[in-house]
């Protein structure tokens, strides 16, 4: 908006934000059948190969290089930098914790692995498993390739949300911003949907009744607070992925594994190595990642 002259509240992040909360996501997630939303995953999806490939486009130009078409037109703080020296691809410190925090939320699907598979054209395991396989693997190549895309262009000045880096007057990050916006408006349904159905479980509320609207806006609600509350996405998502990903991973079913051994329930009943040594391991590896 900023490129096109737009001012006022609207031009904010948090104007922004709302406007496309209100006009894109508020009618979309309100969809109950996730297959009606196969082609606008695919959509979003393309959007993001775009701006993948508009990064790497960047990068071969030099645009942002030092002296470059549109160093001087960044913002402050954005511009590349290496600290000392060149770029450190094999530098290993406490901020690659960080990275697992991300790479926690990145991966996050699971919560509608059953309507996934419930909704598939051919239902079986074996096309299940490609479908899972082929999208985890094209997500790991655009991720991969935009982490290190970014990292060489901008250095240790890599902001969360990696268009920010780029030029206001950048005609082509402004474009890949729009794409972003699309990209992310019609992947949230997806995302939304686990949050509404874990709170309609929750409370023992069926999906068809009269709860439905409300629990709906008032989720959107929540969502619309906090998101013009927070401000940088690179923190959100690790710090997301720490806390949500720790837990659901390591925390819970290390305490699953010790009440159940002391519970001495099933009919294969842990032993003592993994109803202790097991399980306490994975509370503690549980924790640290939380605390780094």
């Amino acid at each position: 908006l900023y490129t096109f002259g737009v001012e006022g509240w609207i031009q904010t992040p948090q104007g922004c934000f709302l406007f496309v909360l209100v006009t894109s996501l508020l009618p979309l997630c309100f969809i109950r059948d996730l297959s009606r939303l196969a082609w606008t995953s695919l959509f979003g999806l393309l959007c993001e190969v775009a701006v993948v490939i508009f990064m790497i486009v960047r990068l071969v130009g030099g645009e942002y290089r030092v002296g470059g078409t549109f160093y001087e037109s960044q913002l402050p703080t954005t511009e590349v930098s290496w600290g000392f020296g060149g770029p450190q691809i094999y530098t290993v410190n406490l901020s690659v914790f960080v990275l697992i925090g991300s790479m926690s939320t990145a991966f996050l699907a699971h919560y509608n692995a059953p309507k996934f598979y419930h909704q598939l054209r051919v239902r079986n395991p074996k096309t299940f498993f490609w479908a899972t396989a082929g999208g985890y693997l094209l997500a790991l190549l655009l991720y991969a390739t935009g982490m290190v895309v970014g990292y060489l262009t901008f250095g240790q000045n890599c902001k969360g949300n990696i268009l920010h880096n780029y030029s206001p007057r950048d005609l082509g990050a402004t474009f890949c911003r729009m794409m972003i916006m699309l990209a992310t408006s019609c992947g949230f349904p997806l995302c939304f949907t686990g949050l509404r159905s874990a709170t309609l479980a929750l409370f023992s509320w069926d999906s068809q009744s009269l709860t439905w609207v409300p629990v709906n806006l008032l989720l959107l609600s929540v969502i619309a607070v906090l998101g013009s509350i927070l401000t940088d996405l690179g923190v959100v998502n690790s710090l997301g992925g720490v806390t949500l990903g720790t837990l659901i991973e390591l925390v819970f079913p290390g305490l699953m594994i010790i009440w159940t051994y002391r519970a001495k329930l099933g009919k294969w009943r842990l032993g003592a190595f993994e109803g202790t040594m097991v399980a306490y391991t994975l509370i503690g590896l549980g924790g640290v990642l939380f605390v780094f």
